[in-house]
């Protein structure tokens, strides 16, 4: 009978580093969005406060920050499907048959 080997620690691994990427992802988003939507307060866009082009410029970049969000999310789940793929693979590994 043939046989798979599999490098469950790296595996494991993968998912770690998958998992720490999309958290620094998520970090740098709402960094950006943050910053972006205090633009309005910052006086760095010059305009009357209400129908200043900052507000609509803002109002649009803010529709945004979900698909941003739900790739960040997407990131975070493929981690956690990653490492327990790998604890799947070591316990079929560990059962004798």
């Amino acid at each position: 009978m043939g046989k798979i080997e599999m490098d469950v620690n790296k595996i494991k691994a993968a998912g770690s580093s998958i998992k720490g990427i999309a958290k620094e992802y998520n970090d740098v988003i709402e960094t950006v969005f943050s910053k972006i939507q205090n633009l309005p307060n910052s006086g760095i866009w010059a305009g009357d406060k209400i129908n200043s082009s900052v507000n609509s410029f803002v109002s649009n970049v803010m529709a945004e920050k979900k698909m941003y969000s739900d790739f960040g999310l997407t990131l975070n789940n493929l981690a956690t499907r990653t490492s327990e793929y790998a604890k799947s693979v070591d316990n079929v590994s560990n059962t004798t048959i």
